[in-house]
């Protein structure tokens, strides 16, 4: 089931998707159009110092620490419950820790102007 992210002004310094999955383990997905690939980006929180690309730990802490720096940024879930980014952030990083997070990527594939289909990848972290 997809979970609701607080939305930054710009889209930014954010995850694309997370999933809750029926196991209880957390999903998150970085969504790709055809001809882009995985992005590089400075560390932050405990990755700072390091340079981090999309699907790797240290940018998944960056987006967490991110995350935390908006601790009340909001978004409201199909059943009308609030999260917080305060509140998710200490969920990914439990996860994160925990080894209950998994990562991915959906590409989707070049169909000539129509969808044809996305390709999933899931990261080792």
């Amino acid at each position: 089931m997809e979970q609701p992210l607080p939305k930054t002004p710009n889209g930014a310094n954010m995850f694309d998707q997370l999933h809750r999955r029926p196991d209880g383990k957390l999903m998150i997905i970085e969504a790709k159009a055809p001809s882009s690939g995985l992005l590089w980006r400075k560390g932050v929180g405990p990755a700072k110092g390091f340079m981090g690309k999309q699907g790797t730990e240290p940018y998944l802490r960056t987006i967490i620490a991110e995350m935390e720096l908006r601790p009340n940024l909001k978004a409201t879930d199909a059943s009308g419950k609030v999260w917080t980014n305060a509140d998710l952030a200490k969920e990914l990083k439990t996860a994160l820790d925990s080894g209950n997070l998994e990562y991915a990527m959906a590409k989707a594939t070049d169909g000539g102007g129509k969808y044809a289909r996305a390709v999933l990848e899931l990261f080792k972290i």
